[in-house]
């Protein structure tokens, strides 16, 4: 029975070079801004197939860990189990710098390609099954917008755009109630997945957690802007002090940037 994962006794198919760790690999990283972090001691990745890829700051450049949206902060960290992964697949589709020097062979994989590795490495570090499917979902979203051409970057926007009618559809039906309406809005995801290509199945995930993704980013984004405004409020109440204030205090930050 194979081990499971674990920080400090098994990271396989993470590993490291360092004697004093054979096999376990050690994620340290520096933060040099609000939001990107650097890799401090590189770290190898065993593919299924027995090829290894090194990760190394040389090639990475720096990384935000995993880049779940704001609005779905709920759902995911941007650190967490997945880290692993995230900083692998950060470093297989990274942005092009001409300062950099090329990745090695083994890890010059196309994009898609670089998705699906992404996912593999999520489930080999133990990410529950649904998530890694979604996490692998959101990235393939992010490589079709960015990466692959203006047809697919069209039918990306035909299908949000048939997913916002669906929404409208799914609430028409419940507050009827029209059950007709209802089921069409659930069957819909079906063949609008057709529009993700050869990524259909990512297209399929997105259909449906796009309702939960819609109504479960509402209340932590109302409840922040009640933060936000108490947070002008009490700056607004300390410039009416007498006493002079040595620093300008910073304002809070956008719901993106918190």
């Amino acid at each position: 029975m194979r081990q499971a994962w674990s920080w400090k006794d098994n990271t396989t198919p993470f590993s490291s070079d360092d004697p004093q760790h054979p096999g376990l690999a050690l994620f340290k990283l520096r933060q040099i801004d609000d939001d990107r972090f650097e890799l401090l001691e590189p770290f190898n990745y065993t593919r299924a197939d027995g090829t290894t890829i090194p990760v190394d700051e040389k090639w990475l450049r720096g990384t935000d860990l995993a880049s779940i949206p704001t609005f779905l902060g709920w759902f995911a960290r941007r650190h967490g189990r997945h880290t692993p992964a995230a900083l692998l697949h950060d470093q297989l589709i990274r942005n092009d710098d001409t300062q950099a020097p090329p990745l090695p062979p083994q890890a010059q994989l196309e994009p898609v390609e670089a998705d699906l590795e992404f996912r593999k490495a999520l489930r080999a570090s133990g990410v529950a099954l649904v998530k890694s499917w979604v996490l692998w979902t959101g990235v393939t979203l992010g490589t079709r917008w960015e990466r692959l051409g203006r047809w697919p970057k069209a039918a990306t926007v035909a299908w949000f755009a048939a997913a916002l009618a669906g929404t409208g559809l799914l609430v028409y039906g419940l507050t009827g109630p029209h059950w007709l309406w209802v089921t069409v809005a659930l069957v819909a995801p079906v063949p609008f997945a057709g529009l993700w290509g050869r990524q259909w199945q990512a297209g399929l995930i997105a259909g449906y957690a796009f309702w939960p993704v819609f109504f479960g980013s509402a209340p932590p984004f109302l409840a922040y802007q009640v933060y936000r405004a108490a947070e002008r409020l009490a700056s607004a109440l300390g410039r009416l002090r007498p006493e002079p204030r040595e620093t300008v205090l910073p304002p809070p930050p956008p719901y993106g940037k918190r």
